[in-house]
C-alpha cells in the first residue's frame, strides 16, 4: 500500500528537531510497532493490521518502515491540519457515528468532507475570553464554550 492511502506518518518529535528519525524516540507508534511489546502494549495489533488489509505484524513493520522513509526522504515535514486539528477523520458514516456518540458534547461541532474524507471540527474560540490576555496565543482549535452546560 502507498502512503497516500494512510495519514502521514507521526513524525512531532522529527518535525520539532528532538531527533531526526523516529526510531529514536522512544516512546512512539514507531517503536511500538517496530519492537511490539509483549505486555502493556498500546496498538491491538490484530485490529490494526485487519484495517490496514495486511497479512500480519511483519508486514506491517515493512510498511511503517517504508512510510517512514518516504515521508523523511519528502523533506516536507509539515503538518497536516486533517490530523492535528480534527476531533475524528475518517468515512462519513465513521465521522457521522463519532458525531452520534458525542451526544450533547456534539453542540457546535460540525462535519467538513472532500475526496471521501471527512473531519469532525469545532468552532475556533478564543482563550483569552476564559483566561485573560496573557494565554490569548494558545491556539484555540479544539474550544467550545458550552453556554454556561456542565
Amino acid at each position: 500500500m502507498h502512503l497516500s492511502s494512510f495519514p502521514r506518518p507521526p513524525l512531532n518529535m522529527v518535525r520539532s528537531g528532538a531527533v531526526k528519525d523516529p526510531k529514536e524516540w522512544s516512546f512512539c507508534g514507531y517503536n511500538e510497532i517496530q519492537k511490539p511489546k509483549e505486555r502493556y502494549g498500546i496498538i491491538d495489533y490484530r485490529t490494526l493490521i485487519a484495517l490496514l488489509h495486511m497479512r500480519n505484524i511483519e508486514e506491517l513493520q515493512e510498511s511503517q518502515m517504508s512510510w517512514i522513509a518516504e515521508e523523511l526522504s519528502s523533506k516536507s515535514l509539515n503538518r497536516e491540519s486533517k490530523w492535528t486539528e480534527s476531533i475524528a477523520v475518517g468515512s462519513e458514516d465513521f465521522v457521522g457515528v463519532t458525531m452520534e456518540s458525542l451526544g450533547i458534547r456534539a453542540r457546535g461541532r460540525y462535519t467538513v468532507g472532500e475526496n471521501g474524507t471527512y473531519e469532525l471540527r469545532e468552532s475556533a474560540t478564543s482563550y483569552s475570553v476564559n483566561l485573560g490576555a496573557k494565554n490569548d496565543v494558545v491556539r484555540p482549535k479544539n474550544m467550545y464554550l458550552w453556554d454556561g452546560i456542565v
